[in-house]
């Protein structure tokens, strides 16, 4: 097995050059290095944790110690790198800053040591001064590369794809970068942003993690093998209500006054900015909406300047040097008094310009779908700050509510990179990464073989490293989280009774096939006993799919629920209840012939919850949310329809509340 070459280098002169290695002083009685870099539960990147400890028997890194070389150096944001050489391939696992320094000075007889603590270029903007971004429509990609312009980033510090979402006006003003940029993720419609080990900040918009091309295997097939596998299952994970809502513009109207000083002469009691001869005043104002110009102020008629307090001695306007310069959501002022004598007061001044007027009652749409049986109902509310109250918005809210109305399967896999293959995979992993990890030795190979996504990434790399191994822990979140909301359909039937027709659905695609459908009570039943193949179509290239529907009234006789990848009744899958037989049944049809890929024994009732999931050859099935089939078949690769399947069912079983998706 090759051994691993571990450096940890550091630029303390900051000449971009990393010349300094203190890799052999990272031993006992230090830790070691500890990396923490992802997402948190919300799938909001957190900046980067690194601690890393040196010994320090020498005194190195002792304090006011003026002998050393590090004096005058151990200050914060000195970058630092963590890499790592295995099989003459070099990988850096993290690029960063150090933040602070702790010092343990032992007594006589011990060894002090000193430890590193360490962020990267996410802590940084974190602790950033306020920034300013002018008004401008803008893509998602746009308006983050303006915040990272607006903060002195260069190319290579960030790298964002073209956004998913274009929003209608966009600005900063005096905000902390992170902040910003986390307003802007939030008004992508989904996506995400993190910081490689590189360092760099990389974009992912919301189309970025779609379908099973992975990355990389681990498991059956590999010897790649985790020591320890931790379930996670947690209730802020499940949710059975979304709302969200938009920031809106009205009516703007340009050249119009935005700004006024509320120090007016003319108050009971006068009182004027005043400014000695030759004095100077300079002030950052904010406005209360996004202003996307302002007029150049014009004298007399924008600003007016006096000898006295209430502007009753001598006019001295032309003695005032006004300069007024546009930021993200407000400008910055300079008033200077050129006249050589006299004191000169300010008794007029105003801006004019084109501001974007937010309206105050901002929509909102909720959508809900409650859980049987539980006690209390769980909710989100998001808020949009650069979004309008297009359909997007309430897609959006669809689309939130019925991705984690399921609760995922989050894994915790902890490696002790016991051979090359795991130390390589290990040691190359990043957020992002699409992994597919299969055990069948696992006690639940529901979970132990799925498509993941690495959430979070955690290395913990003992002292004394040359040629050891060590510890690393991922967090994997199942790929059919991540959905497709421009690949998106749902009906609530919510319009006139029909007959023959279900028309066009609430997300505005047209139901086809649909000629033996009635809707009678804001649900869809079928008028004939003949097989019925009611269809959504989810549109190009969705043939990855999610599809969910309520039945309910299911008669003796009744064949009823769901199909995916539909091209028509003679190439399809379908998913239904056969109550006569208690059956839950999953078929595949070709070319018009039928073959059952699983019977599960299920006493049907009256009413069900009926979800199936298709994700490359994999099939799986739930009915009232417990998964029932899970199974595989690759004989149908490119139907894009989801719908409904019914047979000897007219008249009796209800469909409502259809929902399916692009994974």
């Amino acid at each position: 097995m090759a051994d691993i070459t571990w450096s940890v280098s550091v630029d303390w002169d900051r000449n971009g050059s990393y010349d300094t290695d203190i890799t052999d002083q990272i031993d006992n009685p230090g830790q070691g290095i500890l990396i923490d870099r992802g997402m948190d539960r919300n799938g909001i990147y957190q900046a980067a944790r690194v601690s890393i400890t040196v010994r320090d028997s020498t005194g190195l890194y002792a304090p006011q110690n003026s002998s050393s070389a590090r004096n005058g150096q151990m200050r914060p944001l000195v970058p630092i790198k963590v890499q790592a050489t295995h099989s003459a391939v070099t990988y850096t696992l993290f690029t960063g800053y150090i933040m602070s320094y702790r010092y343990s000075g032992i007594q006589a007889g011990g060894v002090p040591t000193c430890t590193f603590e360490c962020t990267d270029l996410a802590g940084v903007l974190a602790d950033y001064e306020p920034v300013d971004v002018t008004v401008a429509t803008r893509t998602t990609d746009a308006a983050y590369t303006a915040i990272a312009t607006a903060v002195g980033l260069t190319g290579g510090d960030y790298n964002f794809p073209t956004g998913a979402q274009s929003l209608p006006v966009h600005w900063v003003h005096a905000q902390n970068a992170l902040e910003a940029m986390g307003e802007v993720l939030q008004s992508e419609l989904g996506g995400s942003w993190y910081v490689d080990g590189l360092g760099v900040i990389q974009g992912e918009p919301r189309t970025a993690r779609y379908g099973t091309t992975v990355d990389d295997t681990w498991g059956d097939g590999t010897s790649i093998y985790p020591r320890a596998v931790e379930v996670l299952i947690d209730k802020n994970d499940v949710i059975t209500s979304a709302e969200v809502q938009a920031q809106i513009l009205s009516e703007d109207v340009d050249e119009v006054v935005i700004f006024a000083f509320t120090r007016r002469y003319d108050n009971p009691t006068p009182d004027s900015i005043s400014l000695a001869p030759g004095g100077r005043y300079e002030e950052t104002f904010g406005f209360p909406n996004p202003v996307e110009s302002i007029v150049t102020p014009v004298s007399t008629t924008d600003y007016t300047a006096n000898t006295a307090v209430d502007g009753t001695g001598t006019d001295r306007t032309s003695s005032l040097g006004v300069t007024a310069s546009l930021l993200g959501g407000g400008f910055s002022l300079e008033l200077v008094n050129n006249h050589a004598s006299d004191t000169i007061y300010v008794t007029h001044f105003q801006i004019r310009g084109l501001a974007h007027n937010i309206a105050p009652d901002r929509p909102a749409y909720r959508a809900t779908k409650s859980i049987s049986g539980d006690k209390v109902q769980r909710g989100v509310q998001v808020f949009l700050p650069f979004a309008d109250d297009s359909q997007p918005t309430r897609d959006y809210a669809i689309h939130l509510l019925r991705t984690w109305r399921y609760e995922p399967y989050r894994l915790k896999l902890s490696f002790t990179a016991r051979n090359d293959s795991e130390r390589a995979s290990l040691l190359g992993l990043e957020i992002g990464d699409l992994i597919k990890y299969k055990d069948t030795a696992s006690t639940n190979t529901s979970y132990s073989n799925d498509w993941y996504y690495v959430e979070r990434i955690k290395h913990q790399v003992p002292p004394g490293m040359a040629g050891r191994t060590w510890v690393c822990e991922v967090e994997l979140l199942p790929s059919y989280m991540f959905r497709r909301l421009d690949k998106l359909v749902y009906d609530d039937f919510g319009r006139a009774n029909a007959s023959g027709d279900l028309g066009t659905a609430f997300s505005g695609d047209v139901w086809a096939d649909d000629g033996n459908f009635d809707i009678t009570s804001n649900k869809a039943r079928a008028n004939s006993n003949t097989a019925q193949y009611p269809n959504l179509d989810l549109g190009t290239g969705a043939t990855d799919q999610v599809f969910e529907v309520d039945l309910a009234s299911i008669a003796a006789t009744d064949e009823v629920g769901l199909t995916l990848r539909f091209q028509s009744s003679s190439n399809t899958y379908r998913a239904y209840l056969k109550k006569d037989t208690n059956q839950l049944v999953l078929d595949k049809v070709v070319a018009g012939v039928t073959t059952a890929l699983s019977t599960v024994s299920f006493t049907v009732g009256s009413s069900h919850d009926l979800r199936g999931m298709i994700q490359s050859n994999r099939i799986r099935v739930w009915v009232d949310r417990v998964l029932k089939v899970d199974t595989t078949d690759s004989s149908l690769t490119t139907g894009t329809k989801v719908g409904f399947y019914a047979l000897n069912a007219s008249g009796s079983t209800t469909f409502a509340d259809p929902y399916g998706e692009g994974l």
